[in-house]
């Protein structure tokens, strides 16, 4: 199926379906739409052309966040996770994620091994499956004290709540002001028993963290762009407005079918980020004449526009120095 037919052919129904606000914008989990909605691209083969449809269809900017979240870890992790399941790449610490913040360790004892240490940031925690875990991993001889960061799959995390496993304990964050309906939360590990075939074999920053890093930026701004052209279509704003997002979400799918870790792939983004931009003081604009549910959603979320900024100049910066 062609994603563009599909996407233009949607747009008739949304423009014209005078369907109420209400029945198009919704304060529903983020994870709970996930479960609802996953099935509704199985018609798609492309992982981009379901983020675009999904997210195209989203209720709110948190699902199309979650969208684009549960797909760039697919990305990676692509034989762990599996249907509609919810899952969650674990990195943050007290400190934040560099790997010298880095505590959660794994130690062995006798023939067995226990991971310790707590994280932040658990994305979906209310609804979530399968925890990837970025550790330290002690259970090895080592004649330094040097790091070496491993990921650990914990999956059936809903069953481990349930039968309130010793040494875990997954607690749920109120809800922030910020993308609401992503419920986040707190990992704590406590001398919790794992098994090492569910330890994955590369290494954990360059090989895990850091690339998802950057598949998380990509696909989290084609589904911000599907998500604007959604709306675009829904308050009837200008074909001209709707063509420039339909380019930018070209731009994107083609990165991402492409080869997304590439350096080259972080200058196609900068232009994208630039033809956003410009299209911005517009959709400010128009903003200002929607209902004012629709406008109150747009001032509290819109910053999930502009999240990667600071790592996307970096990452900009060193692209261009491998081509000079």
């Amino acid at each position: 199926m062609d994603i563009y037919a599909k996407i233009l052919s949607d747009e008739k129904k949304i423009a014209f379906a005078n369907t109420a606000l209400e029945g198009v914008l919704s304060n529903i989990s983020a994870g709970l739409w996930w479960r609802q909605n996953l099935k509704s691209s199985k018609d798609f083969s492309h992982a981009s052309d379901k983020v675009i449809f999904l997210a195209f269809h989203s209720e709110n900017f948190a699902c199309a966040f979650n969208v684009a979240y549960q797909f760039a870890l697919r990305h990676l992790f692509t034989q762990q996770i599996q249907d509609d399941e919810i899952a969650c790449l674990c990195v943050s610490e007290q400190g934040g994620n560099s790997p010298a913040l880095i505590n959660t360790q794994l130690v062995k004892e006798q023939n067995n091994y226990f991971i310790s240490g707590e994280k932040t940031f658990i994305t979906c925690a209310d609804q979530v499956d399968t925890l990837f875990i970025l550790f330290d991993d002690k259970s090895q001889i080592k004649t330094d004290n040097a790091k070496t960061l491993r990921v650990l799959v914990i999956s059936d995390v809903r069953k481990i709540i349930a039968q309130q496993q010793a040494g875990f304990t997954l607690t749920v964050a109120e809800k922030s002001m910020f993308v609401p309906e992503i419920q986040k939360g707190r990992l704590k590990l406590e001398h919790f028993e794992v098994n090492t075939s569910a330890m994955l074999p590369e290494e954990g920053h360059q090989y895990y963290s850091k690339s998802f890093s950057v598949l998380e930026g990509l696909f989290i701004r084609l589904a911000n762009v599907s998500f604007l052209l959604k709306w675009s279509c829904y308050f009837c704003w200008p074909q001209s407005l709707k063509a420039d997002l339909l380019a930018q979400i070209t731009v994107l799918k083609q990165i991402l079918d492409g080869n997304p870790l590439a350096p080259q792939a972080q200058i196609l983004l900068d232009a994208q980020a630039r033809m956003l931009e410009q299209n911005l003081t517009q959709i400010e604009t128009l903003v200002l004449q929607t209902p004012a549910a629709f406008q109150a959603h747009w001032q509290r979320d819109k910053i999930v526009l502009f999240m990667d900024a600071p790592l996307r100049k970096q990452r900009l910066e060193k692209a261009w120095a491998l081509f000079a």
